[in-house]
């Protein structure tokens, strides 16, 4: 079961494009049941410790998103801060290969909506997509199946594919990594 961990926006247009069983977690009872993987919504700070809690304690694959990226970056020490709120259709160019991009073109589009930004990622993410206008768009954490997205999927361009291509990833995860 995909948990989708409402942080306050996008949980419920995810859980509409998600196509393998899922549930909808408010995030102080996201560790409560078994999971085979996490998708952290954009959202509000004031969940950010019950966020870092579930980065913390899984093996499963995790997708922050929006706030939920964040989060997952300050899990492992990077600096994030708060900037002026933008949105707009935005170009990412694939800077490497990952599973989150799987059959995707060099160059894609996505919808960023945001009111944060990475200021310094540590060494143990790589970048997997930037834009013009920010480096750290799609990243990967290099020893754990957790990565995160700067942009709002469910809002348009490609992020339906990234989507998809993430429930793959925990599709594959799970035949392979039985517990």
């Amino acid at each position: 079961m995909l948990l989708i961990v409402d942080n306050g926006i996008g949980a419920q247009e995810i859980a509409q494009m998600i196509r393998m069983p899922h549930q909808v977690v408010k995030p102080q009872d996201a560790l409560k049941q078994k999971a085979s993987g996490y998708i952290l919504t954009d959202g509000s700070d004031s969940q950010k410790k019950a966020n870092i809690d579930v980065i913390n304690s899984s093996k499963m694959p995790v997708l922050g998103i929006g706030a939920g990226c964040a989060f997952l970056a300050e899990a492992f020490d990077s600096v994030v801060k708060k900037c002026p709120k933008k949105e707009g259709l935005e170009m990412l160019k694939m800077e490497r290969p990952g599973p989150l991009v799987v059959d995707m073109r060099k160059s894609f589009s996505v919808y960023d909506s945001y009111s944060w930004k990475i200021e310094e990622l540590t060494e143990n993410f790589d970048v997997i997509a930037r834009s013009p206008k920010y480096d750290f768009e799609m990243i990967m954490e290099m020893e754990n199946p957790f990565f995160g997205v700067h942009f709002a999927p469910w809002k348009g361009g490609d992020g339906m594919a990234i989507l998809q291509n993430f429930v793959k990833f925990i599709e594959v995860w799970e035949k392979y990594h039985k517990s």
